[in-house]
């Protein structure tokens, strides 16, 4: 999703919980936000199986032996981030983006198609008709075979995407 909230100019948001999609969201978002030349921010959002986890009588948080807790620096993200996508063995992704013809879609094919071109994958356009009403199209768009859906931002409710099949990065 592309935010234009402070006076650093539009960058590219990441919104991620602990679920395994996590992995692909920073790696997408990071080629992403390469392919656009913008910033970068990635926003953490506790899942709702952690907080219920979290309240539990016998939870317990374990302290590290000696030292106090800090935050990471961004060198050690990006460090951690490299070293285990070395690890990885490579795959290309599949961008499935909504086709609509409408001035929102154009933007989305847009920037499917650099997010496709940065991680070396496939764009895969998904024919939506115009008219429909977007949960009609959702439902169009559920069946694409893809790795990432790209959909204007106007199409996102809580409800929506928390139900994603997978990742949706909104473009405004």
């Amino acid at each position: 999703m592309e935010d234009t909230g402070d006076s650093v100019g539009p960058r590219v948001l990441a919104v991620l919980d602990d679920t395994a999609g996590s992995e692909a969201l920073i790696e997408w978002s990071s080629a992403l936000a390469h392919a656009l030349q913008r910033p970068l921010a990635l926003v953490y959002v506790e899942s709702a199986p952690a907080l219920a986890a979290a309240v539990l009588p016998f939870t317990q948080v374990l302290a590290h032996a000696g030292a106090q807790w800090a935050p990471f620096g961004a060198e050690e993200v990006e460090r951690g981030y490299r070293v285990h996508a070395a690890r990885r063995a490579p795959s290309a992704p599949v961008v499935g983006v909504s086709d609509d013809g409408s001035p929102a879609g154009e933007r989305c094919l847009r920037v499917a198609r650099q997010l496709a071109q940065a991680l070396n994958g496939r764009l895969l356009r998904a024919p939506v008709a115009p008219q429909l009403v977007p949960e009609e199209a959702r439902r169009q768009l559920d069946a694409v075979r893809a790795d990432l859906l790209v959909l204007p931002a106007a199409w996102a409710r809580a409800q929506r995407l928390a139900n994603a099949r997978r990742p949706v990065l909104l473009v405004t």
